[in-house]
């Protein structure tokens, strides 16, 4: 019976710091090309990631 509120416990717990996330976008990785064309204009919005060059193999599978 204790091993069973002990797990329950725990996985109660890993669940509350799984929710405790940051909010909002993050920052673009420094020196990536988002990075440098925000320094270079500042009404650029940096708050959407880049759309990749080309496909990945699972978007056919989508």
């Amino acid at each position: 019976m204790t091993d069973t509120i002990l797990k329950t416990a725990a996985l109660a717990a890993l669940l509350a710091l799984a929710g405790c996330g940051a909010n909002g976008a993050p920052e673009p990785p420094p020196g990536s090309a988002q990075a440098e064309a925000a320094k270079a204009d500042p009404k650029l919005d940096t708050s959407k990631p880049e759309k990749p060059k080309r496909d990945l193999f699972l978007d056919r599978l989508l």
